[in-house]
């Protein structure tokens, strides 16, 4: 295996100011604080009341693992546990894993019984200190909270819950007002705001209000930080937008209880919004109706779209608008996704910032990258996300080389490194998408990821689609000097390759020939193995094709893929 990218301050103080530049003041003040400055010790808090009663309509539903006999399942890896001594620092599994251990989403599973989710409650409460790693950290204490408080609520009414969970819930929502992720922001902020918004409602004592109006106040000023005009969540991942207006639905199914610190305008601005978010979800669908794979987005992590969509349909009376009946243009400018739907047939292209510039953690390279569907089976895929841990194939999945794209001399278009971050970041120059003109839409776009170079190289692409079922992709890379081009088609899996002219690749599904890929210009043309990764711990073999070609500029890349 390759070695995993390091980098020190010593080695690469460019790098590290490049990353650091954008982050806004407060986050500098709360990293110090974080990280410097002990954890206030906090007195013990007994409860003295909670809300049994409060009207809810039934949650959006956790992916369900079946067969588990004492087995924890997470990002597709099992460990078995023993139920009277459970391992909770798990330090044989990925942090991921962990994390998801410490969620607590497995109050949820219909495979467990009520007597081992309760040892589990007990368990942890007994092994898991304060400030112990992980456990502790504000974001699995936010996951944690919210499925203590929803497993309690859907308790018949003649159980008791016991007063050391009571009083442990209770000390995790006091603990996390004073360890909100201001330093990290984004979809974080949002987890941790909505925690406290359940721990508002559900206790009936006198550190409730503080608890909902912090919740509260936090999670109006993020709806109005985190979604862009377009309606996209800023962080630019199909899977991250859903997860937040996961969130944002779960508000407003509180918000029956009167009991919300916002007022009759505020929420109207949260329904709204949510509504909005939700279209714009729809639009984005890949032509299998489920999400699209840009930037760290994976299935696996929340239910699919029909899911979804019932539980917004039971919160917001919200009916999906039907996008495949008729060709659909998908012009999102702020977000910087471009394309259509039609039937099963979907092209989306990603022409957008990699995210907010304060925290783009989730930022692929992925400039001018698109998305194929046809007849509902994906053609063109992201390679996904295999992981957040710190190995090398993190690193790969980020690559622009792991994207449908063009790569110049081997330089990534943004530089990502170390999981999360990112340094130099690929701007887009322009980006336009026309009109529908008969059956033919065009777009342009490009970025400047790659100026850096000698010659200060700009790649322009140009797709011409019609929704019949034919699509051209042109390439232009502007600038001076010679350059090795690469250009990357990810198949998915289900696509076989087969020769069918000089320049020509039949793909295939089975037996039948569904596509076929012409390449139009004098590139080297190669079918190599890749991985698609569309599940965390998930990695699945399947083709790229890849031109190549040294060239001297301005030099032009393209190919076309007609549907059969």
């Amino acid at each position: 295996m390759k070695p995993v990218p390091t980098h020190s301050v010593l080695k690469s103080p460019g790098l590290y100011f490049r990353t650091v530049r954008n982050l806004k003041l407060s986050q500098f003040y709360y990293l110090v604080v974080r990280r410097l400055l002990p954890t206030p010790k906090l007195r013990p808090i007994n409860v003295q009341g909670i809300r049994r009663d409060i009207p809810y309509k039934p949650w959006f539903p956790v992916p369900q693992p079946e067969g588990l006999d004492n087995e924890f399942r997470f990002i597709n890896e099992t460990k078995a546990f023993d139920p009277r001594n459970v391992d909770w620092v798990a330090e044989d599994q990925k942090k991921l894993w962990r994390y998801n251990l410490h969620y607590f989403d497995f109050l949820q599973w219909d495979c467990y019984s009520d007597e081992l989710k309760q040892q589990l409650i007990d368990s942890w409460i007994e092994s898991c200190p304060v400030d112990q790693w992980i456990s502790w950290d504000p974001y699995a204490v936010s996951m944690r909270i919210v499925n203590w408080i929803k497993y309690f609520l859907q308790q018949p009414d003649d159980f008791e819950i016991p007063q050391h969970w009571l009083n442990s819930l209770i000390n995790q929502a006091n603990w996390l007002t004073y360890n909100m992720e201001y330093q990290i922001l984004a979809n974080h902020l949002i987890k941790n705001a909505k925690a406290l918004v359940f721990a508002g409602v559900f206790f009936d004592c006198e550190q409730s209000k503080r608890f909902l109006d912090l919740g509260c106040k936090d999670m109006l000023e993020q709806l109005r930080e985190q979604f862009l005009d377009d309606h996209g969540h800023f962080e630019r991942s199909h899977m991250y937008h859903q997860i937040v207006v996961e969130d944002y639905l779960d508000l407003l199914n509180l918000a029956e209880t009167g009991l919300l610190s916002l007022s009759a305008t505020e929420l109207e601005e949260v329904r709204e919004a949510t509504g909005n978010a939700l279209d714009f979800y729809v639009d984005l669908c890949a032509g299998d109706n489920e999400i699209q794979l840009f930037n760290d987005s994976t299935f696996g992590i929340v239910e699919g779209t029909d899911e979804f969509l019932d539980y917004a349909k039971r919160v917001l009376n919200y009916v999906s608008p039907d996008r495949t009946s008729a060709p659909y243009r998908v012009y999102k400018p702020e977000s910087g996704y471009f394309g259509y739907r039609s039937g099963g047939d979907s092209f989306l292209i990603d022409c957008g910032p990699v995210g907010p510039d304060y925290q783009p953690g989730h930022a692929h390279c992925d400039n001018l990258s698109f998305e194929l569907s046809i007849d509902s089976q994906r053609i063109v895929v992201d390679s996904g996300n295999y992981t957040y841990e710190h190995i090398v194939t993190r690193y790969e999945n980020r690559q622009t080389a792991a994207h449908n794209t063009v790569r110049v001399d081997g330089q990534e278009q943004s530089e990502v490194w170390e999981r999360w971050r990112v340094g130099r970041r690929a701007y887009p120059i322009s980006a336009e998408l026309s009109d529908w003109q008969g059956e033919r839409m065009r777009f342009r776009g490009s970025h400047d990821g790659y100026t850096v170079l000698p010659g200060k190289v700009v790649h322009e692409r140009e797709v011409e689609m019609s929704h019949r079922g034919f699509w051209t992709i042109s390439d232009k890379l502007t600038g001076g000097g010679e350059h090795l081009l690469e250009s990357y088609i990810h198949l998915h899996p289900d696509v076989a390759v087969r020769q069918a002219g000089e320049r020509v690749l039949d793909l295939l599904v089975g037996e039948q020939a569904v596509a076929r890929l012409t390449v139009t210009d004098d590139s080297e043309v190669s079918v190599e193995d890749s991985i698609w990764c569309p599940e965390f711990g998930l990695i699945i073999n399947n083709k790229v094709v890849v031109m190549r070609k040294t060239a001297a500029l301005p030099a032009a890349l393209g190919y076309t893929i007609e549907k059969l």
